[in-house]
């Protein structure tokens, strides 16, 4: 078969079309061209996709670039008994159409050559989604009554998996088991822009793998290899559903060494999961704890090691089983759809979650993999290959990805074992818009573990998540939100940190986050409730030392064991739609002027401290020296999911 053509059926690139380059090139050294005199090479393009192109080149010639059906001619000429040949170069944005050509080589023989047939043809893309004892098929085109159309199921344990890119199970039959229960191909109807079918009946574990046959006229037609493994659904049954930093060890303020440390008491690696390390399901450092999942959604052993790649019973993707977030891996693969390497622009063209403005379509730093390299295209295409068994991928909230920080490791913040494909740092676009601005988005840094907002136009990388149980869902509404004097608000996007996730009855001037399992004073150290307000006490900077000291010894309510909170605590009371400060007040009525000190020391750099500046511009994390001076919320912990009377 021609390669163009089985290049086209690997899950390569998303819905778009790339550029379709084809070459000619004349025989004999040149010897037989004549620049003055002679024949030209040409012929006709048919079905090409609207919003497609396709570039013809030949050796010698001006290239002809055609974005429409009908006929071409190289301007370049040939003598006579010239052999000439056309290709179809390798490109890996032909994922929606693949082209096919006839009559591509030949000689000259006193005649202009006008027969050469370029057929262009919609690809059938095909997903296999994974359930208990079942598997959801979608696919983009009907099959047609011809005797050689249909769908070859072939089912594998987990000791015979074939080659994950065969040309086409339907040349591999002997490869193949056929499943006990058969898949019902009857009524198909359309739906949401796919043909789908739920094969049920099969063994949970067992791999199968899908592949449809049609034809296009008087061309077969092959679909993309799916495969997946039916499952038990994973249980989320814990009750921790945060991270904690990754921080083991404690800072004088000049070395990092073992807690406690003098003069530096209650520090972030004192408190926590990181600190009382329970049993894992998975592996990973500290308190974090991970499950590998195969391309084709088995659990795999938690021993660390490997690499991520793309066959299917290759490592694909990673569950947290802190969190219940299954999180995209990327193979090192240049050339391939997910290598890691790749950069896109953020685009949404969905009004109702995109910040107010489409972004940026055009990117160019995924080796054309994509027919522009930008995010929507980009989720689009995982999700309609199936990656690990699953086809409700979505760019994560800036939470989520600053839920897998490991703030005790720097360049990167992350845990090498678990995420490999970070390299040395890597900024990537979250879905959260920017406050202050309808062309910013979250991105969260992971050369440091800082994050900000950048314009749409930027080109950072993407790490996709899907969840069956998480601790950061969107709000069924947006929220109204009372804004401050000076401060500003967009109602329009979704809250971060909404006053519905605090329960402030517990008791007047503290407020309990449930599903953090901790109880906020409401007002800063050195404010006071008073008749639902906070009222200047005593207030005054102080550098991280005298803080950390000061409120080790605080007593309120009866409660004497308040600390500072770390700064993914800290962070999670940003409320990223407000700005001048970017907190709900209704929840904090103040916020000062400055830092905010969390309990987290910085990784390599034992005389910096993580701090928050919420009352600038839209929030976010910076590192300050420990001896600066700052302001400090507090909190104290309690149990997940419950509040004190």
């Amino acid at each position: 078969m021609n390669h163009s053509a089985i290049r086209a059926f690997r899950p390569l690139a998303v819905a778009g079309l790339g550029v379709l380059l084809l070459a000619a090139c004349g025989g004999g050294g040149g010897g037989g061209v004549d620049t003055t005199a002679g024949y030209t090479v040409g012929g006709t393009i048919t079905g090409l996709a609207s919003g497609a192109s396709v570039t013809l080149e030949t050796a010698g010639a001006t290239p002809v670039v055609r974005s429409e059906n009908g006929a071409f001619t190289f301007n370049q000429r040939y003598g006579t008994n010239s052999p000439y040949r056309v290709r179809v170069t390798d490109h890996t944005g032909w994922d929606i159409q693949g082209c096919d050509i006839s009559n591509a080589s030949g000689t000259i023989s006193n005649a202009n050559i006008t027969n050469v047939l370029v057929q262009c043809y919609d690809q059938v893309l095909l997903s296999a989604g994974t359930g208990f004892e079942q598997i959801t098929l979608r696919w983009t085109r009907p099959f047609e009554p011809e005797p050689m159309a249909g769908m070859l199921i072939c089912m594998q344990d987990v000791s015979g998996i074939p080659n994950d890119d065969p040309d086409h199970l339907f040349d591999t039959n002997d490869h193949c088991i056929a499943p006990s229960v058969p898949l019902d191909l009857t009524g198909l109807t359309l739906a949401n822009g796919r043909y789908e079918r739920v094969h049920v009946g099969l063994n949970n574990n067992n791999t199968y793998f899908y592949q449809v046959r049609m034809k296009d006229g008087g061309k077969v037609v092959y679909s993309n290899v799916a495969f997946t493994s039916p499952r038990v659904p994973w249980d989320h049954s814990g009750d921790i559903a945060f991270n904690d930093t990754g921080i083991t060890e404690c800072s004088d303020g000049d070395v990092s060494d073992a807690c406690p440390a003098a003069l530096h008491p209650a520090q972030d690696a004192e408190h926590g999961r990181d600190k009382v390390v329970p049993s894992k399901a998975g592996f990973g450092d500290a308190g974090f704890d991970y499950t590998r999942i195969a391309a084709d959604s088995r659990d795999q052993s938690p021993v660390p090691g490997s690499v991520p790649g793309v066959k299917a019973a290759n490592w694909a993707c990673i569950r947290d089983n802190v969190s219940g977030l299954t999180w995209e891996l990327r193979p090192n693969l240049p050339g391939h759809l997910r290598h890691r390497d790749w950069r896109y622009t953020w685009f949404n063209d969905d009004g109702s979650i995109n910040g107010g403005s489409n972004g940026v379509s055009n990117g160019i730093l995924c080796g054309e993999t994509l027919f522009g390299c930008n995010t929507q295209r980009y989720v689009e295409r995982v999700n309609a290959l199936g990656l690990c068994g699953y086809t409700d991928w979505r760019l994560p909230t800036q939470a989520e990805l600053y839920s897998i920080l490991h703030f005790g490791k720097q360049v990167p913040a992350a845990d090498p074992q678990v995420f490999p494909d970070v390299g040395g740092g890597r900024s990537y676009w979250s879905s959260t818009p920017g406050s202050t601005n309808t062309n910013l988005m979250w991105d969260v840094r992971f050369q440091g573990g800082l994050d900000g907002t950048s314009t749409k136009q930027s080109q950072y990388a993407i790490r996709l998540v899907r969840e069956d149980d998480t601790p950061f869902p969107l709000p069924a509404t947006r929220e109204a939100i009372h804004q401050a004097s000076g401060q500003t608000c967009r109602l329009e996007m979704y809250p971060t940190a909404p006053s519905s996730g605090f329960d402030t009855g517990v008791a007047a001037g503290y407020a309990c986050q449930k599903g953090m399992g901790l109880l906020w004073r409401r007002c800063p150290v050195g404010w006071n409730w008073d008749g639902g307000e906070c009222v200047s006490a005593t207030p005054q900077a102080r550098s991280w030392s005298a803080t950390l000291t000061q409120v080790a010894g605080f007593t309120e309510n009866a409660w004497s064991d308040w600390r500072l909170p770390n700064i993914k605590e800290l962070n999670s009371i940003i409320e990223r739609r407000c700005s001048n400060p970017a907190v709900d007040t209704r929840v904090f009525p103040v916020v000062p002027t400055g830092d905010l000190w969390s309990a987290s020391p910085v990784e390599g750099d034992p005389t910096s401290v993580w701090t928050a500046l919420l009352n600038t511009a839209s929030g976010g994390d910076a590192g300050s020296g420990g001896v600066d001076l700052g302001f400090a919320f507090i909190v104290r912990d309690v149990p997940i999911g419950t509040c004190p009377p």
